[in-house]
């Protein structure tokens, strides 16, 4: 057995390990995540089981939609409208609410913790879904320079959630990113994320 030699440290090694995988999933873009997932079994076991993969989510770079006026003299949002029921909000909230309906599905949006909607097109009814949904498990959200946001109903949105008479251990979101520049949010909500992630280990901020 002298003889043996040790083999080297693999990714799929290092992404076993749950302290590992908290500290590095963070900084791994949605689409690796998923390619990795395809690679092999293993792979796709832990990216589908482990809620460390998903507890950040930043969707900046893959939720991107044409925001240009949909109702110039009324053509082009006829001709987008697939239903006559569809709202202007229904419209700019569709491609989110795709990717949050895909990651329902594969049991995977329960484990989203922090959510990042920075510069895209997040409704205010979508907010209120993000809040008050069982679905969603979002403690902390930006939505810095969102475009199609109606601050008025935000507004209403937020005072009904900590209403007087709400439900005990709502809302779950806790902090919310609103103000200032998108990246400055990228920036704060990535050393919050560290910051649990020396929590769970045991370390507190002094």
């Amino acid at each position: 057995m002298d003889d043996a030699r040790v083999l080297p440290t693999t990714l799929l090694d290092l992404l076993s390990n749950a302290i590992v995988l908290r500290q590095t999933a963070p900084y791994i873009p949605v689409s690796s995540i998923t390619a990795l997932s395809a690679t092999c079994r293993s792979f796709r076991d832990i990216v589908n089981s482990q809620s460390d993969v998903w507890r950040y989510l930043d969707l900046t770079k893959i939720a991107q939609i044409d925001t240009s006026p949909i109702d110039v003299g009324g053509v082009t949002w006829r001709a987008e409208r697939m239903d006559e029921s569809l709202t202007e909000d229904d419209f700019y909230a569709g491609p989110l609410r795709g990717i949050f309906s895909n990651l329902h599905q594969r049991r995977i949006l329960k484990y989203v913790q922090t959510l990042i909607l920075d510069g895209l097109s997040v409704p205010a009814d979508l907010v209120r879904e993000i809040v008050a949904e069982d679905r969603y498990s979002v403690r902390t959200l930006s939505i810095r320079e969102a475009k199609h946001l109606n601050q008025s109903k935000l507004q209403q949105v937020l005072r009904y959630a900590i209403r007087p008479t709400r439900a005990e251990g709502t809302p779950k979101l806790k902090a919310l990113y609103f103000f200032g520049p998108k990246d400055a949010a990228r920036y704060m909500i990535g050393q919050q994320q560290r910051l649990e992630g020396s929590q769970a280990l045991g370390y507190a901020r002094v």
